[in-house]
């Protein structure tokens, strides 16, 4: 989440279930209520963290992976979205050059699974709809995670369509989908606040995610 105003932490937190599939399967049925299964849009990260955690961000010690994928997900951009294509694959190579082993960006032009808002094992991007409070955002990212092993089901990213594609909004929003946490430090790529952010990737590499893993799974 990028807010245009002022860093804000708000509680939105959803129970929803997601039945695992295959990546590449047919869309996940509809969402019912599974207390394993926890729905947290980025804007309230930080309070799930224990007091530990919180500090380690507050004081700018390093950037947090919160929850993280078992393996990397698929990025799929829905034409509908407001996001053009070179937009997107641009955002996805910014992390690749970090070392990420990401798929090309799935560009859908319309399937089931952009209507359905996304599908297991894939960060899907989407223009904001109804029923999601974008509150003074330019984007928002929605992440589902088992709640005992902190595993990333999937992950919906919503953006408002004049400003899909500003400069660092979906890297920023991908960071999220990833499992990373806002870093306030300033000029960094996860500031929640927009004009003090940047491009600044302190923290964010491939082999950081993975040390972060490792302690998330120790």
């Amino acid at each position: 989440m990028l807010s245009k105003l002022i860093f804000r932490y708000l509680i939105i937190l959803s129970v929803v279930l997601v039945v695992p599939s295959s990546k590449g399967s047919a869309v996940e049925p509809t969402l019912v209520n599974n207390p394993e299964i926890r729905a947290l849009y980025d804007d309230s990260d930080t309070q799930t963290l224990g007091p530990d955690e919180v500090d380690a961000i507050r004081f700018s010690r390093r950037p947090f992976l919160r929850h993280s994928w078992v393996g990397l997900p698929v990025i799929r951009v829905c034409h509908d979205s407001g996001v053009r294509r070179s937009r997107a694959e641009q955002a996805v190579r910014f992390w690749q050059r970090l070392g990420y082993p990401l798929e090309q960006v799935r560009w859908d032009t319309g399937s089931e699974i952009c209507r359905s808002g996304g599908m297991y094992g894939e960060v899907t991007v989407m223009m904001a709809r109804g029923g999601v409070d974008m509150g003074d955002n330019m984007g928002i990212t929605k992440t589902y995670f088992h709640t005992e092993t902190g595993e990333i089901l999937k992950a919906q990213i919503f953006v408002l369509g004049g400003y899909a594609n500003r400069d660092r909004l979906l890297e920023h929003e991908i960071g999220h989908a990833l499992g990373w946490v806002h870093y306030n430090r300033r000029y960094h790529l996860m500031n929640s606040h927009y004009p003090d952010g940047g491009h600044s990737t302190t923290g964010l590499t491939w082999r950081e995610y993975l040390a972060e893993v490792t302690r998330l799974w120790q």
